[in-house]
């Protein structure tokens, strides 16, 4: 029997409604016991199994630093960048209008008019810097678990928006977390530094 009590379903529907992509961040870091609550609830996520696949990293300091400025210089030098999942390898009707909706608001958040290719160029190349977040988090899965591992490190990563945005009501007030923690979310094989010098957190 559903309860009548629809408390928690408008508090969660809230939740969702509240996520949204965010193109510039505060570079305050984010207290460590912060990123453990949010962590907290990722491992709560289903998985194949039971496997818990995902893996995650979170980059800070000197270690961001130089993958930002990595990644910025290869991205601008127009190095062809690999994938471990292929890419679409094209969008056509529903697909293509969402896509484009949703581009053109990004680029009109930051100042960008439709049709100012340099100005969407370079806003573009802003990913490879992480919009300048504090933190970058790496979701890695073992190759072994191949495209079922990749499920279920994306319901791992569904968690974490709506963890970020209870953490900052809990907080009654403006709580940074929620913009600045995670900048970027990648479903692949870490390509880059030692597990010593990531500080990493896994489920």
């Amino acid at each position: 029997m559903i309860s009548e009590d629809l408390g928690p379903y408008k508090t969660v529907l809230s939740l969702a409604k509240a996520r949204y992509s965010c193109r510039a961040f505060e570079p305050r870091p984010v207290p460590m016991c912060d990123i453990q609550r949010v962590l907290e609830v990722a491992r709560t996520a289903p998985s194949d199994c039971n496997t818990q696949p995902a893996n995650m990293f979170i980059v800070s300091g000197r270690a961001l630093d130089g993958l930002r400025a990595e990644m910025y210089e290869a991205a601008s030098s127009g190095l062809e960048s690999t994938s471990d999942v292929p890419p679409i390898a094209a969008y056509a009707g529903v697909f293509q209008d969402r896509r484009r909706e949703c581009g053109w608001e990004l680029y009109n958040a930051v100042g960008i008019e439709r049709g100012d290719r340099e100005g969407s160029g370079r806003q573009a190349l802003e990913n490879f810097r992480f919009f300048g977040a504090p933190h970058l988090a790496v979701v890695t899965v073992d190759k072994d678990l191949a495209e079922r591992g990749l499920f279920d490190a994306g319901i791992y990563l569904s968690c974490l928006p709506y963890s970020l945005w209870a953490l900052r009501r809990c907080r009654r007030g403006p709580l940074h977390t929620a913009r600045t923690l995670f900048a970027n979310m990648c479903q692949s094989r870490p390509s880059f530094g030692s597990s010593a010098e990531l500080p990493s957190a896994t489920p």
